[in-house]
């Protein structure tokens, strides 16, 4: 690598940490020694997206087990040279922590693999390789359901997370329906959402579901704030009646906000500037205003997703090389939260958001420079108190609540039997409101 090269990387790496940081071990917010969440720590490497082949990126990936269904998961590392890089899975419980499973329950095949799917980046501003998993693999066939971590690191150094990802195998075992109201136990028509699950255990031949079947609801994605149903209302026949539980009722938050780069030459959606000063793209979205106490308005939105794109080559046949890097500004005018720090968050930073916004007293705003991909982005603000370790944020102060938006929440059910030695995830069903 040549000098310039080297400076370059470097430079990109400081604006890649300062701007989005990435590592987030740090705060876990419980005793656990050990972060399975979907993180990088790696502060060369950016966009982590995650798909199933679905029409939109989705971050909680799920697919069948014995399926043809695929898991993808795509990163860019800010390099002009390829790094070797390994990747291993591990089972996982209902809560997310490593079993201890023995791989040959869970795995035909070596739990090691060489990630050879990559391509460079093509006339773009900032040099970056495009890497490219498939789960499962020829090599690295999964034979049992459940949750799966799986952990990229560099071939030289096993024992160096780069990055992980969540993803579940899920079995034909069980059919789940239900429905979303904005009449609640707590509310009418307000800021609350309350969900009426059926789960139909069909062939499983269960002795007692009350204790061997576990269900739990993931709202937009977000694993943080995961709802637990340990019990069911009632039981008839084959079918568990989940209704009236304090489980089963979510913050209805706000739409995603959004907005697009997928230009650089001029400002497209929601951008109210762009320019080039060397050696980056800068774009500045138009300056924001907390929502939590005006009128509720509909946005059809990716539920805080965002998706690679570039309109300014011809046909965008291949956006994750050929969509460059661009120093992005949020703006948030409002008077500061005493007590609170406030966040950015969506899938843009893995629903985890790390580094607080700064506050600009001149302007009156909460101010913050992300380094992004061009594409179609969702985003919202979320508030934090002061000091506090937990990982829970809340949207209401800024963004509101109400009874209307439209949220997607991701029902996945557990099984286990007595003698059996892991959780199997025997059902998954995504109601949208």
């Amino acid at each position: 690598m040549t000098g310039f090269n080297r400076i370059y990387v470097f430079i990109a790496a400081c604006i890649a940490l300062y701007a989005f940081p990435q590592h987030v071990s740090a705060l876990t917010g419980d005793d656990d020694t050990r972060n399975t969440r979907t993180a990088v720590y790696s502060p060369l490497i950016r966009t982590l997206s995650i798909s199933t082949g679905a029409e939109t990126d989705v971050s909680n990936a799920i697919i069948k087990l014995n399926s043809p269904e695929r898991v993808t998961i795509s990163f860019d590392e800010l390099s002009e040279e390829r790094r070797y890089m390994c990747y291993r899975i591990e089972h996982c419980n209902m809560d997310w922590i490593p079993d201890g499973l023995p791989e040959q329950m869970y795995l035909n095949g070596f739990n090691r693999a060489e990630i050879t799917d990559y391509s460079f980046s093509s006339a773009t501003t900032v040099h970056y390789v495009n890497y490219r998993i498939t789960i499962p693999s020829p090599d690295m066939e999964i034979t049992a359901s459940g949750n799966y971590l799986l952990t990229v690191y560099d071939e030289e150094q096993p024992d160096s997370t780069l990055l992980q990802v969540r993803f579940s195998m899920v079995e034909a075992g069980a059919l789940i329906s239900g429905e979303v109201s904005g009449i609640t136990d707590i509310d009418y028509r307000k800021g609350h959402q309350q969900l009426n699950l059926c789960v139909d255990l069909q062939n499983l031949n269960l002795n007692n579901p009350l204790s061997e079947i576990s269900t739990r609801i993931i709202q937009n994605g977000d694993y943080i704030n995961t709802h637990i149903l340990n019990r069911p209302l009632r039981i008839t026949g084959s079918k568990l009646y989940y209704e009236h539980d304090p489980a089963l009722i979510f913050k209805a938050g706000n739409e995603f906000r959004r907005f697009e780069t997928v230009s650089l030459r001029y400002p497209t959606m929601n951008i109210c500037s762009t320019s080039f000063t060397y050696p980056y793209y800068y774009t500045e979205i138009c300056t924001d205003e907390p929502r939590s106490d005006k009128a509720y308005s509909y946005d059809r939105t990716q539920h805080g997703a965002f998706r690679v794109r570039n309109s300014d080559v011809s046909g965008d046949e291949h956006p994750d090389i050929d969509a460059d890097y661009a120093v992005t500004k949020f703006t948030l005018q409002m008077p500061r939260l005493n007590g609170y720090d406030v966040f950015i968050d969506g899938d843009l930073n893995l629903n985890c958001p790390i580094e607080p916004m700064e506050y600009n007293y001149e302007t009156g705003s909460y101010e913050q420079s992300l380094f992004l991909k061009q594409g179609s982005y969702n985003y919202r603000y979320v508030s934090h108190p002061v000091n506090s370790m937990t990982l829970n944020s809340d949207s209401s102060l800024i963004e509101g609540n109400f009874y209307q938006t439209s949220n997607r929440y991701t029902v996945l059910v557990y099984l286990r039997k007595p003698g059996d030695l892991y959780d199997r995830l025997v059902a998954c069903a995504t109601i949208d409101t």
